[in-house]
């Protein structure tokens, strides 16, 4: 196999990592997302509410910690937005790779053909000026 095939190869490779980890990483931002959601929608039928500071618990305003909910969760938007993003951008990475990987490889088959057929040609022409010379050394 070409080198520069397995080189793009190993590459497609490392982009399908990467993208497995952009999927993990994307998962947890959707769970973090559903907390603070449903965090959020605790707070609206809340009339005390409670935030955690380190190891311990303040009791704060409903209004507050909604609001710092809301900021967080804009912010974990943010991010799942811009893994997307990424995310799209690996996946047409990888399929141009694929398509390049499969044109080489069909490349290397065609010259292979082409090879196989120029020996057959140049075998065939050996045997008949062999039989010639056979023939006219009878």
């Amino acid at each position: 196999m070409d080198m520069e095939i397995q080189k793009k190869i190993q590459k497609l490779q490392m982009i399908e990592e990467r993208l497995n980890n952009y999927s993990a990483q994307k998962q947890q931002l959707q769970a973090t997302i559903m907390e603070y959601e449903s965090a959020k929608e605790a707070l609206k039928n809340s009339e005390e509410s409670y935030k955690i500071i380190g190891t311990i618990m303040v009791k704060q305003a409903p209004q507050e910690i909604t609001k710092e909910v809301d900021e967080k969760l804009e912010e974990q938007r943010i991010r799942l937005t811009s893994f997307e993003k990424q995310e799209e951008k690996l996946r047409e990475e990888a399929s141009n790779i694929q398509k390049e990987i499969s044109e080489g490889m069909k490349q290397e088959t065609k010259e292979e053909k082409a090879e196989k057929i120029e020996q057959t040609n140049n075998s065939e022409e050996e045997t008949e000026e062999k039989n010639k010379e056979e023939n006219e050394e009878k």
